[in-house]
């Protein structure tokens, strides 16, 4: 079975399901003689959901935790391995397996939940917050899970359901509340950020559907939260850069990202590969001074900053110029089909 430097979800729950055919074969008890996290019913379950998502397109790379490579890898060998009265290498590979096959349960635990809290919030981002609150809770009330998915799931998932609920009930009661004028001001930068805490959380699935509008829209309210003001004139451009670059890092996660921290060397500001050729790539340009964005589009075109994405292969690249004014950030954006 040959692994390249990525991984699906289906290819975890394969992996899984082959140490638990080898934990069979090989009359191994672990699941009684050591204090694994999950019982057998938890793995099975996260097997066959995992096995049954098809809707997460692409894949995550393998390097993301040394123990995942190791455990798809090793199984190679292990499957050829015979039945051995050695007690000494029988516990060697019982200790192997056993940490193997807790890694990719943990990370197939995690795939499922930022599945299901994607989908999740594709159905509330058009919702009056009261009808995003009632969605949320009959969601939150299904009884079916606990009997088909693993526990750590269930948890996850419940702590991120009352978290969105939490947040749509606050932004209500400050929506009913008067406040005088010298704190309307902090008020609506509070709210602000909650809103885009339930609203404008999710940028792979507008990227994923092209639905650009979108994408830009969901950009400008998060990049509104820092305040301008507190950082000086040198410093504007790398400190939206790095807010930038980590907003993005834990929200596309079927993209590389590849940053020029150090702007005006002819690179780009910031792009995004996607794993998927099919699927469009990102470039980013980030201004802080007078340049209009519509210039900046323009200097990523003469400039052809879109070379690397052509090189990899992709075929449609999404370009974004991003300027940070004191009271407002403009965003442009074209769309460039590379040859």
């Amino acid at each position: 079975m040959e692994y390249g430097p990525y991984y699906s979800i289906y290819e975890l729950a394969r992996a899984a399901e082959k140490i638990l055919a080898l934990i069979d074969k090989f009359q191994i008890t672990f699941f009684t003689d050591r204090n694994i996290p999950y019982d057998r019913k938890e793995i099975l379950c996260s097997i066959q959901i995992g096995k049954s998502i098809k809707s997460i397109d692409g894949k995550v790379p393998m390097t993301s935790h040394p123990a995942i490579y190791s455990a798809m890898k090793g199984i190679e060998f292990y499957e050829k391995k015979e039945v051995e009265n050695d007690t000494s290498a029988n516990e060697m590979m019982s200790h192997v397996l056993y940490i193997d096959l807790v890694w990719l349960t943990n990370s197939m635990i995690n795939l499922i939940s930022n599945e299901y809290e994607r989908e999740i919030e594709v159905k509330i981002q058009d919702k009056k917050y009261s009808e995003a609150i009632k969605l949320l809770t009959i969601e939150k009330q299904k009884d079916s899970y606990n009997n088909t998915h693993p526990q750590k799931f269930i948890e996850r998932y419940k702590e991120y359901l009352d978290k969105r609920i939490k947040d749509l009930k606050e932004l209500i009661e400050l929506d009913k509340l008067d406040f005088g004028i010298e704190l309307k001001e902090i008020i609506e930068s509070y709210k602000l950020g909650l809103e885009v805490n339930v609203k404008g959380r999710n940028f792979l699935t507008p990227l994923l559907q092209r639905n650009y509008e979108l994408l830009t829209e969901n950009l400008k309210n998060a990049l509104f939260i820092p305040s301008y003001h507190d950082i000086s004139k040198d410093e504007k451009e790398k400190y939206y850069h790095v807010y930038l670059l980590g907003i993005l890092e834990g929200r596309l996660n079927l993209y590389n990202l590849k940053s020029n921290k150090e702007s005006g060397f002819g690179r780009y500001d910031i792009c995004a590969f996607p794993i998927n050729k099919n699927h469009p790539g990102l470039l980013i340009e980030i201004k802080s001074d007078n340049t209009n964005v519509s210039t900046a589009l323009t200097q990523i075109k003469l400039n052809n900053y879109v070379n690397e994405l052509r090189v990899e292969g992709v075929k449609e690249v999404l370009i974004l110029a991003i300027n940070f004014q004191p009271k407002d950030i403009i965003i442009d954006y074209e769309t460039i089909h590379l040859e």
